[in-house]
């Protein structure tokens, strides 16, 4: 979506809101995410050295697929946040540099994380 559609429906929506009727407006924005480059991202930044996916190799963070709650992308970025001290500490421990992410691969991440723990509960709904 191009800014100048966003703003005029920024406008509208104004315009909805001031005017005597109530109006509701749903606005959406489509972020273009890929799993596929989320999993590079996961081996790139090393998120791998550390975590698992999904029943994994144990290692020493959590793993990923199977921490509670965690099935909505806002939820996976607060518990990013909420580990963050946690990783800079263990991260220092071991002499590594915290990892920088460019522009969109924090979303690609997230989508790689959810369509990765959809797919483990799916398999370990199919094995019960």
């Amino acid at each position: 979506m191009n800014v100048a559609v966003l703003l005029l429906a920024i406008l509208v929506a104004l315009g909805a809101a001031a005017s005597a009727q109530p109006t509701s407006i749903l606005l959406s924005v489509e972020l273009p995410v890929s799993p596929t480059a989320g999993a590079r991202v996961f081996a790139q930044k090393s998120c791998i050295r550390c975590h698992s996916l999904a029943g994994g190799e144990a290692r020493l963070g959590p793993d990923l697929g199977t921490i509670p709650r965690l099935d909505d992308p806002i939820a996976i970025i607060a518990a990013m946040w909420n580990h963050a001290p946690t990783m800079e500490r263990e991260l220092r421990t071991r002499g590594l540099t915290w990892p920088r992410f460019e522009q969109g691969e924090p979303a690609d991440l997230t989508a790689f994380l959810l369509t990765s723990r959809t797919a483990a509960g799916e398999a370990r709904a199919a094995n019960k």
